[in-house]
């Protein structure tokens, strides 16, 4: 399941942009993007465990952050009786517009706004200083 978003204009195109001109930036663009997401998926593993979410261990073992082509964040991909039940306790019996009293990853990103804020900051900071410490400024 995807889990809630936190949106940087233009990051896709910075991905791409590095694909083409050095494949060890956007190597370290998503690693940096990836240790950003971990932050919340520690606290939405927190969360989980808080609330109990424990019965196989799957929910919490099954969430991750994870960095693609221009996006990164956080999902849980446990499936329960051959089901994808994270979904359900996000947002169960509210019809998808708000989250539900057992959802885990919408509130990690919400607790979690500011930090990631300073963590996409601190990317696009460390990853200007690999730039131009490569040369290729």
């Amino acid at each position: 399941m995807a889990g809630p978003r936190f949106r940087v204009r233009g990051l896709k195109e910075l991905d791409r942009a590095l694909g083409r001109a050095d494949k060890h930036l956007r190597k370290n663009l998503r690693a940096l993007l990836r240790s950003v997401a971990e932050g919340v998926a520690r606290d939405a593993r927190s969360i989980a465990m808080s609330k109990g979410l424990r019965d196989s261990g799957d929910l919490i073992a099954g969430i991750k952050p994870y960095a693609l082509t221009g996006r990164a964040g956080v999902r849980s991909n446990a499936r329960h009786r051959g089901y994808g039940y994270p979904a359900r306790l996000e947002f169960e019996s509210r019809g998808g517009r708000s989250w539900g009293p057992r959802a885990t990853l919408n509130p990690a990103v919400q607790r979690n706004k500011d930090e990631i804020e300073r963590g996409i900051e601190r990317v696009l900071d460390e990853l200007g200083h690999d730039f131009a410490g490569g040369g290729l400024l």
